[in-house]
């Protein structure tokens, strides 16, 4: 299946400061999303710009709100000593890597590939064929955190989805997986 074209724009509006407008085909929609990189619109390319950036300004109270959010999450992970732009990227490749295999082996678990990325969204994946992706944000978590994400991974080489069956494996791989789910949300968003 073929990605859908965007195009990529950035607008200034008064008030709110930097948006990135995306024109996307495929959207059906005009949608706002929020993270550390800043404000994003998603809108289909037959939207007016005029039309995009007014849905912007209506938006304002939510968008302020979500900011203020991110900055409170942020200074908080800042107090922690947590820094996910000091993060070396071939450290933290090495850490993963090395912390992934000394589980499997110790759980009797198998991967085809790994790779270490920048993730915005997720602190991990694995595809049905096995390949492990890893946000690379992982190697300045506790190390409980790290050991969670990992093994909920390599749990997915063997159940592909969140079943009841899958967390009643995951229970018997990381006891109190429930607190570090929860405390895991505490880092985010990227």
């Amino acid at each position: 299946m073929k990605k859908a074209a965007s195009q990529r724009s950035l607008y200034e509006v008064e008030g709110i400061g930097t948006v990135r407008v995306v024109r996307n085909r495929a959207s059906r929609t005009v949608s706002l999303s929020i993270s550390s990189h800043g404000l994003r619109v998603t809108c289909p390319r037959w939207v007016p710009l005029r039309d995009v950036l007014g849905f912007v300004r209506q938006r304002k109270p939510w968008i302020e709100e979500q900011a203020e959010s991110i900055a409170r999450k942020g200074a908080g992970l800042l107090a922690r000593g947590i820094n996910y732009d000091a993060i070396d990227p071939r450290e933290a490749r090495l850490l993963l890597v090395t912390r992934l295999r000394d589980l499997a082996k110790l759980h009797d678990f198998s991967w085809r590939r790994i790779s270490i990325r920048n993730q915005r969204a997720r602190w991990g994946s694995c595809s049905v064929k096995g390949d492990i992706s890893l946000n690379r944000k992982l190697a300045a978590l506790p190390e409980e955190l790290r050991d969670y994400v990992i093994l909920h991974e390599l749990l997915h080489t063997r159940i592909r989805d969140h079943s009841s069956h899958f967390w009643d494996e995951l229970a018997l791989l990381v006891e109190d997986y429930r607190r570090l789910r929860a405390e895991l949300r505490q880092y985010g968003p990227f």
